[in-house]
């Protein structure tokens, strides 16, 4: 390439734009690779959150057939899964899921912390609420509760043994808190 002087070679304004767009072309690289990192963490987490609270509500639904441990659920002689049935939770009771053998629900409002290996700061809490107004038996909860099978039987069972079981887990990155939340209806099996 001949320049203003007649010289091949190439001339210093040619070279600084190559060096630049070099450069953003370089950054944009780097920056989506950030990116997709972030992205790719956030959703391992996510997954291992989400596995997290399965878990919950599969180490529930052992406690209600196993008749496991229940630990100060707010009323009299409330020790075992079945007299949370003699009792009325209406909006719903917190406990803590002690994961232990057997595992054990634990009236609390402070959630089990979890820490496992890669995965640290996760938090589990389980809520347990009525699936019928106590107030009104009559009235279902039908925005959580499994209203299917309300339609299949004709509304013959008793809801007011059922119970919403709620197991949330959550923890906090650098772009705020997350959840990740399971939802069942457990009704006794006794």
């Amino acid at each position: 390439m001949k320049n203003l002087f007649g010289k091949s070679g190439q001339t210093l304004l040619e070279v600084v734009v190559t060096i630049g767009i070099s450069s953003i072309i370089i950054l944009s690289i780097v920056a989506l690779g950030i990116t997709v990192q972030r992205n790719a963490t956030f959703a391992r987490t996510s997954t291992q959150a989400s596995k997290l609270a399965e878990e919950g509500v599969e180490l529930v639904r052992s406690i209600r057939d196993q008749e496991g441990s229940v630990t100060g659920c707010g009323g009299p002689g409330c020790a075992v899964w079945t007299d949370l049935y003699n009792i009325k939770f209406g909006t719903g009771q917190t406990f803590a899921l002690n994961p232990a053998s057997p595992p054990t629900l634990v009236l609390s409002a402070v959630p089990e912390s979890i820490n496992l290996t890669g995965f640290t700061g996760f938090s589990r809490i389980v809520r347990i609420r009525d699936c019928v107004d106590p107030s009104n038996p009559a009235n279902i909860n039908t925005a959580t509760c499994d209203f299917r099978s309300l339609i299949a039987d004709g509304g013959k069972q008793d809801y007011q043994e059922w119970k919403e079981v709620t197991v949330t887990v959550s923890w906090t990155d650098s772009r705020g808190l997350h959840e990740a939340k399971q939802i069942t209806v457990l009704r006794s099996v006794r």
